[in-house]
């Protein structure tokens, strides 16, 4: 047991601290560099998630939606894809082809 207890587990010198802190950093901007188109999407489903999380959690408890419908209606709603082809349709008056039916037998 005193075997044990004697053995020490040897300590890092600061030159060698440094040199493993700055690998690290190293890395994380090397990583963050090369995944940099990422972050923006990444940071804005992160934020988006946690503000629309209570909202969600209302529909689930108090309407009693299924919790995947509740966050399906929930992004769907704000995601904004839908909208913008028919709001498109909207400003020209109708007259452009409706966005459901682009790809026709016609045009294709």
């Amino acid at each position: 047991m005193n075997q044990v207890e004697d053995e020490k587990v040897p300590q890092w010198s600061n030159t060698t601290k440094l040199i493993v802190a700055l690998s690290i950093v190293a890395m994380i901007a090397f990583l963050l560099w090369k995944f940099q188109f990422i972050l923006g999407p990444l940071l804005f489903a992160i934020v988006l998630a946690y503000l629309l999380y209570p909202v969600s959690g209302f529909f689930h408890k108090k309407l009693h939606f299924p919790w995947r419908l509740a966050a399906t209606l929930l992004y769907h709603h704000f995601s904004g894809f839908d909208r913008s082809a028919h709001l498109g349709w909207f400003l020209s008056g109708g007259s452009a082809a409706k966005p459901d039916r682009i790809f026709t037998e016609n045009n294709c």
